[in-house]
């Protein structure tokens, strides 16, 4: 019973601090992908947090960029790949 209950707990914290970006939500942050070097920092959207674009690298396929995110007193790291003509996931 304890564990049913901690694996329920862990299920809802981890859904409450998932975060999905998607262009029509974070636009600077999709914009700031797309076109600005490594060390660019810019606003998520009005009053919603900051991102820095940490690093850039392709494998010859995929191109994948590295940010750091700092939301709400919250900071984490994410990662955004795309292929040539795709979008960033």
């Amino acid at each position: 019973m304890r564990a049913a209950v901690l694996i329920l707990g862990v299920a809802l914290l981890s859904a409450c601090v998932a975060t999905t970006f998607n262009r029509s939500a974070t636009p600077n942050l999709y914009s700031a992908l797309d076109s600005q070097l490594d060390g660019y920092s810019g606003a998520l959207a009005s009053g919603a947090g900051r991102f820095e674009i940490v690093s850039t690298r392709t494998d010859g396929r995929r191109l994948c960029r590295v940010v750091n995110v700092e939301t709400e007193g919250r900071f984490h790291t994410e990662s955004f790949c795309k292929i040539r003509g795709g979008e960033w996931r």
